[in-house]
């Protein structure tokens, strides 16, 4: 097997954000983490509130 490699991807939509991250094997991925949150201050792709963006550390 080679080196492993860690990809992650990232969705940032107008209703949630989505997260997954996986390992890369020889042929295949193997999933280590998802997740998902409700997306605030995004309109059409766009920014509108960054105050309402920002995420929260707690």
């Amino acid at each position: 097997m080679r080196d492993s490699q860690i990809v992650v991807g990232v969705d940032i939509g107008s209703s949630k954000i989505a997260t997954v991250i996986g390992q890369l094997g020889d042929e295949s991925i193997n999933i280590l983490g998802v997740s998902e949150v409700l997306s605030r201050g995004i309109r059409k792709g766009q920014i509108v509130d960054i105050e309402e963006g920002v995420f929260d550390k707690e």
